[in-house]
């Protein structure tokens, strides 16, 4: 994984801001949510260069449209479109981990209102086999995380 990559594509966003002081709050709190990310990963033995990753990514969307409403849910699918174009080539041609991760399938939080807050990642760190549902039911895939993969 190239981090750089990564760094290269929010800066270039958050560079865009006329606004000197949105710029300076978007690198002091992205790049410290990415530095938590990652001492996080390490003390529960997971991959810190994909949690930092995660966490310059988490809030792109904000910084990039300045629409804060559904940020999670528009800064998903910013992300994924970047990752066929901007950041292609950041990670294997194997499925990405965080799409097998759910032991149970695919798993949204939601507010009250049923609104999307977040995906659910908790089933990363444990791999194996899943089923799960993609145009017919009883599809299995084998989730492995990065560190395994790249390890192997």
């Amino acid at each position: 994984m190239n981090i750089s990559k990564v760094q290269d594509y929010i800066n270039a966003i958050f560079d865009q801001s006329p606004d000197a002081l949105e710029r300076h709050n978007a690198y002091t709190h992205t790049y410290g949510v990415a530095q938590l990310c990652a001492l996080l990963a390490v003390k529960r033995g997971l991959d810190p260069v994909l949690a930092s990753i995660i966490g310059l990514l988490h809030d792109v969307n904000i910084y990039k449209t300045g629409v804060r409403s559904l940020h999670s849910h528009n800064g998903a699918e910013m992300v994924r479109v970047a990752f066929k174009h901007e950041l292609s080539g950041l990670f294997t041609d194997e499925e990405h981990p965080l799409t097998t991760a759910p032991v149970v399938g695919a798993s949204w939080s939601r507010d009250e209102n049923n609104n999307i807050l977040h995906y659910n990642l908790t089933d990363y760190g444990i791999n194996g086999k899943r089923s799960t549902t993609w145009i017919v039911d009883g599809v299995i895939k084998y989730h492995r995380t990065f560190s395994d993969i790249v390890n192997a």
